[in-house]
């Protein structure tokens, strides 16, 4: 969806390329696919911390920065997807970086690490938001329900970024990313939709 070559080595965890390309001084670190996401959200999204390490390291990426479709910041990727809570904790030791940030839907991480299970996860984000004097906002937190990542080969909602439980009926544009943007029931039905609201969505069922 509208990748760099510096997003594509970000989103594989390809290190080497990312640093010759960071190297060249050619390229922008912040660069925005067309959900508006960096390579360093493509990094932390996937877990790759020695990638996400290498953006931090050259001092000129907005660590706080929210795509700009659905308002998710690489810590909010890197807490919902469950990825190592030392990549977290690396994001968290940051100053300017929000650990109440909202998504589009006014998902927190705390909301995303109660809501898909990850104990770890939650449990960093409360000690640090402690540490800095800072209230937790605890509105609406869900149930547990565990939702899996999208590094499983399965399916993925494009919003929401994570797999699409085997079984549950999506909802897909055909013409958005080339034609290949799906979206899970869960975020349909709290009003999310394509990169364009004039597209028409096709229900399917999985089977």
């Amino acid at each position: 969806m509208g990748q760099t070559p510096l997003s594509y080595a970000a989103v594989n965890g390809h290190h080497a390329i990312a640093a010759f390309l960071l190297k060249t001084g050619r390229v922008n670190a912040d660069s925005r696919d067309s959900c508006g996401r960096t390579p360093l959200w493509h990094a932390a999204e996937r877990g790759h911390e020695a990638v996400v390490n290498l953006f931090l390291d050259t001092g000129k990426v907005d660590v706080d920065c929210k795509d700009e479709e659905y308002g998710d910041t690489p810590l909010l990727a890197a807490a919902k997807n469950g990825h190592v809570p030392v990549l977290v904790k690396l994001l968290l030791a940051i100053e300017c970086v929000n650990v109440n940030s909202k998504d589009a839907f006014h998902r927190t991480p705390v909301w995303w690490a109660r809501r898909n299970g990850y104990p770890r996860i939650l449990d960093l984000l409360q000690k640090t938001a402690e540490q800095k004097g800072i209230s937790i906002c605890n509105i609406d937190l869900p149930a547990e329900a565990a939702r899996v990542p999208n590094t499983l080969g399965l399916g993925y909602c494009d919003i929401c970024i994570l797999g699409i439980p085997l079984g549950q009926p999506y909802y897909h544009c055909g013409l958005c990313n080339s034609g290949d943007f799906d979206i899970c029931l869960e975020c349909f039905q709290i009003g999310a939709h394509c990169l364009d609201n004039s597209h028409v969505l096709a229900k399917y069922e999985d089977e």
